[in-house]
Order: C-alpha cells, then structure tokens, then sequence
C-alpha cells in the first residue's frame, strides 16, 4: 500500500524544463490562486476583528446594570431602543445564525479563542502566499533572462546588418530640384528643396542618410546622455485602461525636453484624444495625422509647439468626420519623417486594450514603457502586453508603477513596487505616487514637472524622466508616506 501511494503522487516539475506557452499558463494560474488567497486573507482578518469586538462588548456588558438602556442593532445601520435584560449570561452566534446560550465569562473566551484560531489561519495562508509568489517569481526571472537574451541577440543581428548595409553601395539619383510625387502630405514636409535625398521604391519621400541628431547641452555638472546622438522612439502602454498612460507621456516628455531634447508626442488613441487637454492645447490643433495622409496639410502643420518649451511638439491622430483606418505602414511612415525632422525622442500614447489600435502604435517602437498600479487586474493586463510586445520584437521595455499608496503597502492593503516588479519581470523605470495634484494639473492643462513647487509626484516624474535618458538618478523613498507640512508640525506638538 505504501508503494501504491507512492506511485499516486505526482511527480515534481522543475520551472526551467517548461516551454514559454507553459510557462505563461503557470504564470496565469499562479496568479489567479494568489489573488483568491489574498481575497481569503482579508477575508479572515475581518472575521478575526469582528470576533474581538464581540468580545469587548461582551466584557463592557458585564458591568452594565439590569434595566439600563441601549440600542441593539438589527442590521449593520438600523438601531432600535433596548434594555439590559440580564448581565450573567448572553446568546452567541457560533456559525450559519446558530445562537447558543453562554456565561458572560464562556462568551468572552470563545470570542478570544476564536481569535486566535482566525489569526493562525491567517499565518498559514500569507505563507501560502509567500510560496505561491515565490514559484511565479521564479518563472518571471526565467522569463525576464529569456527576454534579455533575445534583446542581445536582436541587437546583434541589427548591428551587423547596419556594418553590412554601410559596406554595401547606395543606388539611387541625386534630386536636387524635382521631387516624384509621393503622394500623401507627409511626403512634402520631409523633403526640403535644394536637398540631396536617396530614392526608394516604398518611401520616395524618407532620407537614407538623415543629418546626424545633436545631443543636447547640459549645465554644468550634468554631463552627456547616453544614446543622446540616436533617435529613439518609445511606446507609453498598459492594456488597462485609466492607469496614467497619458499622464506618464505628457510629463515624461515634457521632462524630457526641459531637458534640452527635442521631443514629439504622438496620440495615437484615433476615437479619443486626450493628450492635448493635458498640456493645454487643445484649442490650437487645427490638422491632424489623419489629414496629412489625406494630403490636406503638410506635417509642420499638424505638429503642434508647445507654447511654453518651443522644443517639444504634439501629433494628434484623430479623426474628425469620417472613419479612417490607419495601418501600421502609415505609423511607420509618420514616425520617420518626424525623426527626419531632428526630433530626437518620438513618445507614442498608446490607446487602451490589446486591438488594432494598439498593434499600430507598437509598430514604429523599438522601445516600450509599460504603466500599470498595484492592483491585480491592472498587472495581469501589463503581462499580456509585456508577452505581445515580445512577439513583435520589441525586448527593451521598462516598468512605470504609477498610483502607489505607501499608507495601503504598510497596512497590506496594497502590493508594493517590489512585489509588482518580481510578478512582471520588466526592470523598473520608476514608482509614481498618489497625488491630488494630478487632477488640479489636468484641469489646468499644465504637466506636473512645471509646476513652481513641485509635488512628490512630479519629482518623481522627472526622476524617471533623467533614468530614461541614460541618467543615473535616486529612486523616491514610498516606504514612510509623504507628509505635509501641517502633519508635521501637527507631530511635533503631540510629542
């Protein structure tokens, strides 16, 4: 019988023998039993409080007096007027609304004794929880390893192509006055008169050799960013909706370019615009992308400047009257001749949900921000996009935490950035804070990083910002909650 029940057990399945498609199937299921563990955990911590106020009433009843008055409860906020019957015994519910009667001195003890069997069930699922994170951290790891290796494999076969493309010989005629008709708007804003381009086939109007980008002028003390003579193009995505996508490329952009980059910001949600409410452009978008396709206006004149950083601009593709479908070839398309423009960084805000919308932003991307908040859903959904964007070839992706509350984390009401970065696997970029100021700044249509006195949200904004660009710069202590000034003064005069 004990090799009968030997034989019956399963055997053990080390992480690093299965597949990604199994992989991926363990991650979700782990996923799913923690967040039914954690539902379980609130669950019996309510019990347990529950249980322990029981107990101090039954104790202040016992030195109550007959006939005193009080107010019994008949529902959790209807109270009717009472009298205390008797002191020495009471009725108590041990389960499914069975009522038995008890001394005072048996009820305070079982309400204690329960107490104490609810807090050990407590203990034993956080530590089946601590169990279940660990094994879906150990597949996140493996996952994330597979991802840098892939990245450094894709880099290098991009890197040889580009030596192998620069020892082959250019073909092509030199236009200096004519141009071949290329059709949409784009095409005219990209070439300038009196300009030697190389002619293709596909892209008549995009420049094989563009003018090299200058990196930026720093104050002193700064230095020089890396990659600051490449022209990088990144996507701002979650899959969730309402996580802060759009507030993340506003003030990350507007970071950037306060930084002395030359920044564009592409709306690319088509049915809902909101990027220019946030930086309070809204009344000046005359064209769109969509016009510039339909060669109503040429590409300087949908590009919107910012009225305060001359060096940082807004596209929006929207449509206005009819249904246009945009491909991913037309994102292609529109990202180039912005970078023909000397637009150093190219942020993409990407529209919510996984659908064409979304497939169109990432296709110009080589580079991807992914924002998601400490909750269930919303990482679930940030690991289904960190999975799609591998299959589209884009590796170097970064972790943006945003609506973290340090108060919820030390009462575990909350997962912490750490947790959320070992569920994902993505390097992390930066941990943005709740803050009521967000609101306040939208309304006003001004970014976070131009206010005067800048919140614990925007600092960290523009730290984020300055990791981006290559800087190495300190990550925002959200252990302690932030307090204000009041607060403060408030703790000095009790103590």
């Amino acid at each position: 019988m004990a090799s009968a029940d030997k034989k019956q057990q399963p055997d053990s399945i080390p992480i690093s023998s299965l597949g990604p498609q199994q992989l991926s199937k363990l991650r979700e299921t782990l996923a799913g039993e923690v967040e039914d563990l954690i539902d379980s955990h609130a669950t019996l911590g309510r019990l347990a409080t529950r249980s322990s106020n029981a107990a101090r009433a039954v104790e202040t009843l016992g030195e109550a007096k007959p006939d005193q008055p009080l107010l019994l409860p008949l529902t959790s906020s209807l109270y009717v007027k009472g009298q205390v019957a008797a002191t020495d015994s009471v009725l108590v519910n041990i389960g499914t609304d069975y009522y038995v009667q008890m001394s005072t001195e048996q009820a305070t003890d079982y309400c204690r004794r329960k107490v104490l069997f609810l807090q050990k069930q407590q203990q034993a699922v956080q530590q089946v929880v601590q169990d279940r994170r660990n094994a879906l951290g150990q597949g996140t790891r493996r996952r994330a390893a597979r991802r840098q290796t892939m990245a450094l494999t894709a880099g290098a076969a991009q890197a040889a192509g580009s030596r192998l493309e620069g020892l082959a010989p250019r073909a092509g005629r030199c236009n200096s006055l004519r141009q071949p008709s290329p059709g949409p708007g784009l095409a005219r804003q990209a070439l300038p008169a009196r300009r030697c381009v190389v002619s293709t086939p596909s892209r008549p109007w995009v420049q094989t050799a563009p003018r090299p980008v200058q990196p930026a002028r720093f104050s002193e003390g700064e230095g020089d960013a890396g990659d600051a003579g490449e022209n990088r193009v990144i996507v701002v995505t979650s899959g969730k909706g309402g996580v802060g996508k759009t507030t993340a490329s506003a003030n990350l952009g507007m970071s950037i370019a306060r930084l002395g980059y030359k920044v564009a910001l592409v709306d690319a949600d088509i049915g809902l615009r909101n990027l220019d409410l946030l930086l309070g452009l809204e009344n000046r978008v005359l064209y769109t992308a969509i016009d510039i396709l339909d060669g109503e206006c040429r590409l300087d004149q949908a590009l919107i400047r910012d009225k305060r950083w001359k060096n940082l601009s807004l596209l929006s593709i929207s449509r206005n009257r009819q249904r246009y479908n945009i491909t991913r070839k037309h994102m292609e398309q529109l990202v180039e001749s912005i970078q023909s423009l000397g637009y150093q960084y190219v942020l993409i805000d990407c529209p919510a949900g996984i659908d064409v919308g979304f497939i169109n932003a990432i296709s110009p991307a080589k580079e991807a921000l992914i924002v998601t908040t400490p909750e269930i859903t919303s990482i679930r959904d940030a690991d289904r996009v960190a999975g799609l964007l591998e299959a589209n070839n884009i590796y170097n992706t970064k972790l943006l935490v945003n609506r973290v509350r340090p108060d919820m984390i030390q009462k575990n009401d909350m997962m912490s950035v750490r947790d959320v970065q070992e569920m994902l696997g993505i390097p992390l970029l930066g941990a943005i804070p709740e803050d009521q100021q967000v609101i306040i700044s939208t309304n006003r249509g001004e970014p976070l990083v131009l206010q005067k006195k800048l919140s614990l949200s925007g600092i960290a904004f523009e730290n984020a910002a300055r990791r981006l660009i290559g800087k190495q710069d300190y990550f925002i202590d959200l252990n302690t909650p932030y307090k204000g000034v009041f607060q403060k003064l408030g703790e000095m005069f009790s103590s």
